[in-house]
């Protein structure tokens, strides 16, 4: 329930970063989502898949990057 509490601070907080967007609760929540089920893809196969397609180190952090901002900018 601890880590429950977290990660609902943690959109709470991010949703409070915008208050006069109106979606600010939904978009921080989908930023949250997105960061954990990247960070978890990373952590679990983000060291064989990347060389498995001669991609360059960092890809997956510059994706979540752009993924970030796409979320961000979205009016």
């Amino acid at each position: 329930e601890s880590f429950a509490q977290v990660v609902r601070d943690l959109a709470d907080r991010l949703a409070a970063m915008a208050p006069d967007d109106p979606r600010a609760a939904e978009r921080a929540k989908a930023l949250v989502v997105t960061a954990a089920y990247m960070a978890f893809a990373e952590g679990l196969i983000g060291d064989i898949l990347t060389p498995m397609l001669d991609a360059p180190d960092g890809l997956g952090r510059d994706l979540a990057l752009k993924l970030t901002a796409t979320l961000l900018a979205e009016p």
